[in-house]
């Protein structure tokens, strides 16, 4: 089985810029998603609910945090 990976570096927490970066993850269209530089993942959190997809964001020491978005069951993660 085939599947596409893709990774992207929100810049920042993407605060103001929500619509463009769905709008951007809409078109990479991958099946794994990997976001850097999170900050806030209610917007991800709706993304996620809105498009099907299994979210898990991986917090850091620091405000940036990792996002990680599926179309497949993420069965564990910590």
């Amino acid at each position: 089985m085939a599947f596409k990976v893709a990774t992207y570096n929100i810049l920042d927490g993407g605060l103001g810029r929500e619509e463009h970066l769905s709008r951007v993850l809409d078109h990479i269209g991958s099946d794994v998603l990997l976001l850097q530089e999170i900050y806030d993942p209610r917007w991800l959190e709706n993304y996620a609910k809105r498009n099907g997809l299994h979210l898990f964001v991986a917090k850091s020491n620091t405000k940036r945090n990792t996002g990680i978005l599926s179309r497949f069951e993420i069965e564990e993660a910590s």
